[in-house]
């Protein structure tokens, strides 16, 4: 992103592809756990992308909101 004012979160192209990314490379370490921190909970879409990937691996997904709700 080219200015301070401007978020990642404002273009979906951009978060989602990442996402996928974070994603991809999650599920090829086919690790036991995986343990994310700081996920943007407040976007269902994101959170629909993880659930769906890595519970389709057969990964099972709890989820922690902070205390401000994030």
């Amino acid at each position: 992103m080219d200015s301070e004012n401007c978020r990642e979160s404002q273009y979906k192209a951009y978060w989602f592809s990442r996402n996928e990314k974070i994603i991809d490379c999650l599920l090829a370490n086919c690790s036991s756990i995986i343990y994310l921190q700081e996920v943007w909970l407040g976007n269902d879409e994101l959170v629909d992308m993880y659930e769906k990937r890595l519970g389709d691996a057969n990964y099972s997904l709890f989820k922690v909101s902070d205390h401000k709700n994030k």
